[in-house]
């Protein structure tokens, strides 16, 4: 591909952003530009939909570069299981691939729709919504990450553990460092000063 971009991202669904003239647009990976650069903001497809930003406002656009959802939110994160996060005077939301506001904008921080729940938080707790706004698990933790593989690392007096979608308690929070999972389904955390390693049903691998 010939160097004639100010600056380009990484492929995603077989499309890259690349700015021309300080204007954002997608090339595919033959190099051709398939979605003129028009765009003042850009951020990787996912799931078929790319965020762009307008006149200072989010929306996203198809692979044919017409917009599927207005410009019209502050901030927004990529589609991750139908649903993406969006920011509104402040407080996030999520919408559906139509725009529709799936989950309306209450909360103080959200993070992606992973394993049917996303962690949101309001004041100083965090919970788990499903993908009707409800509240599944309760906000009783004071940090939480999105769910993967059916797990969530959650905080809870200064100390990380694992949760299951039930919430059922995989890992007790004893660890005094944020756990790092990796793509094998082990996690790794410190605890008493001593570096553990556990597997996904929160028992010592090492």
């Amino acid at each position: 591909m010939p160097c004639v971009w100010e600056d380009a991202g990484i492929f995603e669904e077989g499309l890259a952003w690349v700015r021309q003239d300080g204007k954002l647009g997608f090339v595919s990976e033959r190099g051709e530009l398939v979605i003129p650069c028009v765009w003042d903001g850009a951020g990787h497809f996912s799931e078929g939909l790319a965020q762009v930003k307008r006149g200072g406002k989010w929306g996203f656009i198809d692979r044919r570069g017409e917009l599927a959802v207005p410009c019209v939110w502050d901030e927004a994160s990529p589609f991750i299981d139908g649903m993406a996060m969006v920011r509104k005077n402040g407080l996030w939301g999520c919408v559906d691939r139509h725009g529709e506001l799936a989950v309306p904008c209450v909360w103080d921080e959200a993070q992606a729709f992973a394993d049917g729940l996303a962690a949101v938080r309001r004041g100083e707790k965090w919970g788990f919504i499903n993908g009707r706004g409800e509240l599944a698990l309760p906000r009783v933790w004071e940090d939480a990450f999105s769910f993967d593989g059916g797990i969530a690392r959650v905080r809870r007096r200064g100390k990380w553990g694992l949760i299951g979608v039930d919430g059922a308690t995989i890992l007790p929070c004893v660890c005094t460092r944020r756990m790092l999972l990796t793509s094998r389904g082990y996690g790794f955390a410190l605890q008493k000063r001593r570096l553990r390693v556990f597997d996904r049903r929160g028992e010592l691998a090492l």
